[in-house]
């Protein structure tokens, strides 16, 4: 089902962009 990939490839994005908020806020610190 196509809305099924759309979910998991929109997770993956927002899961990267958390891992990338972490990294910024572990490299400011």
């Amino acid at each position: 089902m196509p809305t099924t990939r759309f979910d998991i490839e929109k997770f993956d994005a927002v899961t990267n962009f958390n891992l990338w908020q972490i990294w910024m806020m572990t490299i400011l610190v």
